[in-house]
């Protein structure tokens, strides 16, 4: 019996650094997916400036398309008010995260949630046709006139737009 434990003993002793080295070479090879990390305000305000769609649309409808444990992805249908950009559709669509339900626990990082209502007028980009929408602001009929008399003026913030003062 003495033999035997020992054998394994030292069995134990030289697997060690085999399993050490295997698990240092895979997590080298594998490393873990990068988080989304928040990013500075001045990302979000790029990315909205840079989108093909810039428009004053109507909120047509919205299709949920998956729910998770963190959020809800959806798909909006918008139908052009006025474009802020060349090309814009008569209708187009874009594809947004929210978060709906009290079960739902967004995780950490630089998603920005979007919550369409249906009937809402807004000024919204998006990254191009049936793409990530990039700001979602909801206009009441005097920010509305303000935004269309004033194009040059719209800024971009952390998923939304502003008339800059």
């Amino acid at each position: 019996m003495l033999k035997y434990e020992l054998r394994n003993r030292r069995r134990l002793r030289t697997s060690f650094p085999h399993v050490l080295a295997v698990s240092a070479l895979l997590v080298i090879l594998f490393p873990a997916g990068s988080a989304g990390a928040v990013m500075p305000p001045a990302h979000y305000a790029s990315v909205a400036g840079a989108s093909k769609i810039k428009a004053i649309a109507v909120v047509k409808s919205i299709q949920v398309m998956e729910r998770t444990k963190r959020s809800t992805y959806k798909q909006v249908v918008f139908e052009l008010k006025r474009p802020f950009s060349d090309g814009v559709p008569k209708t187009f669509s874009g594809t947004c995260y929210s978060v709906d339900h009290a079960w739902q626990e967004p995780g950490a990082g630089g998603t920005i949630y979007h919550y369409p209502v249906e009937g809402a007028t807004v000024y919204v980009t998006v990254a191009a046709e049936g793409g990530t929408i990039t700001s979602y602001t909801v206009l009441n009929e005097a920010a509305e006139r303000e935004f269309m008399q004033n194009p040059g003026k719209i800024r971009y913030g952390m998923g939304s737009a502003y008339l800059e003062r």
